[in-house]
């Protein structure tokens, strides 16, 4: 990794030019999703920059286990009880 990437100030820098005005159906926030995947100086930057932009709650539940959720007729429903496990990706 070039030495310059070290720098958080310029990796937040190089981030926020991949920001995006609408996450949820922008191409752009695809781009920047494997973009924070790419490099590990990049993650957590641009990882801030994707949940910065969430305007509802349904893409973290969305990181909870899929058996858990389901969505019907663009309503977020639970299956299930959450347990303390569904919560530490166990």
């Amino acid at each position: 990794m070039h030495r310059s990437l070290q720098i958080p100030e310029i990796v937040k820098l190089i981030c926020e030019q991949l920001e995006v005005i609408n996450p949820q159906t922008s191409e752009q926030f695809k781009c920047l999703a494997a973009f924070l995947r790419t490099c590990r100086a990049f993650h957590e930057p641009a990882l801030s920059i994707v949940w910065s932009n969430v305007d509802s709650l349904v893409p973290l539940l969305k990181c909870m286990p899929r058996d858990l959720w389901m969505i019907e007729k663009e309503t977020f429903k639970f299956n299930r009880e959450i347990r303390p496990a569904d919560c530490h990706g166990s």
